[in-house]
């Protein structure tokens, strides 16, 4: 787990050792493992979470506190003790859904602050760290376990295209801090001289893409992030071609030893219109309405060389900053759109920078553009 280890130490921090403990009981069934990592129950922050205390989060340092909520669920998991889900879940809830910036992250300056103060903190220089969404995706995939909804898939879309793949420079190096102050720029790490908690967690990052495209129970297949890829599932072979988000489309083609009957469920993404959106099968429209878990779902007669094909145009949508009238990002589909406002007067090091954790001022931009010279309409 990654974390600031000195606002960690302030704030009761411990990172995952209960989700380690909890995985060495499952491997074991060895209950002193589990009791043992029951134990890392943090009730400062349990308790509010359990009891929907929303506002207890202000000031807390944001990536102390999503890794005990990984490990809590992990423990839900293995006993079936509601308590422990039930924190996990609004955790995520209030996390994801109200405390999110437009590019997936949380929090400013590492801690988390007052939702109401949006406004004043999207002026400031620094931003969420790339850390959090890093261990937010890993609750994330934990809640879907339990209970797939689109909706956790939405969060994992936005967070991975706007959040994860931007965080690696082209020539290499990972970002600690994305500023959302319009007129900004990212700072990557130097290679040598830089080893912030952000380039551990960033050199997994990239290798992880696959883990949420593809879900399944007995009898259902779940296409939830279109990224090419190849699955093997039982006795078949699922191959997704799309370039998406370059385009608007994304084909399966299914490979089968036998013909076998199963369902197909295709996630509705949320910025998608659903009267817009086209399946095909074999080059046939196909009617599928989608459920309240936000799927559309085809049950058949699978054969070798089926093929489904979506259509999912996408438009440019204005996000308001919550509590803000002034302030509005903007996707095209479920990318973040950013302005094209050159490069006057940087130099390529303005751009990367050494230092540790602890010297905050070595992961910000060092020469933003003037509030002033942003443009506005």
């Amino acid at each position: 787990m990654a974390g600031n280890a000195g606002a960690a130490r302030k704030n009761g921090g411990f990172g995952g050792p209960h989700e380690v403990l909890a995985d060495v009981y499952a491997f074991t069934g060895e209950k002193k493992y589990l009791k043992l990592a029951e134990k890392f129950r943090h009730n400062i922050v349990f308790e509010p979470m359990l009891h929907g205390d929303s506002m207890f989060l202000n000031k807390h340092h944001a990536n102390t506190e999503i890794p005990k909520f990984i490990g809590y669920e992990r423990i839900y998991q293995l006993t079936g003790d509601m308590q422990w889900h039930n924190a996990a879940r609004f955790f995520w809830e209030e996390v994801a859904l109200h405390r999110t910036w437009a590019n997936g992250g949380t929090s400013q300056w590492e801690h988390f602050f007052n939702p109401a103060h949006n406004e004043a903190k999207v002026n400031e220089t620094c931003g969420p760290e790339t850390c959090c969404p890093y261990n937010m995706l890993k609750l994330t995939q934990q809640l879907y376990t339990r209970q797939p909804h689109a909706a956790y898939i939405d969060y994992c879309e936005q967070a991975l295209y706007n959040s994860i793949l931007p965080s690696l420079a082209p020539g290499g190096g990972f970002v600690y801090y994305t500023s959302m102050r319009p007129g900004n720029f990212r700072r990557f790490s130097r290679p040598f001289d830089a080893f912030w908690c952000d380039v551990g967690t960033g050199m997994e990052n990239h290798g992880k893409y696959g883990e949420m495209i593809y879900a399944a129970d007995k009898q259902q297949l779940y296409i939830n992030l279109f990224i090419p890829s190849v699955l093997t599932w039982k006795d078949m072979v699922v191959r997704q071609e799309t370039t998406f988000p370059a385009e608007t489309r994304t084909q399966i083609t299914l490979e089968l030893k036998q013909n076998r009957r199963f369902t197909l469920s295709l996630r509705q993404p949320a910025w998608a219109k659903a009267q817009k959106v086209i399946i095909m099968v074999n080059h046939q429209p196909v009617s599928a309405p989608a459920n309240a878990d936000g799927y559309w779902r085809i049950t058949r007669l699978w054969k070798s060389g089926d093929c489904v094909e979506m259509s999912l145009p996408m438009q440019i949508t204005a996000r308001r900053l919550p509590h803000s009238p002034d302030h509005a990002a903007f996707f095209y589909g479920p990318v973040l759109l950013a302005g094209l406002l050159g490069t006057d007067g940087l130099e390529r090091s303005d751009f990367y920078e050494g230092g540790n954790n602890t010297d905050a001022a070595n992961q910000l931009a060092a020469k933003p553009l003037p509030l002033t010279d942003v443009p506005t309409f």
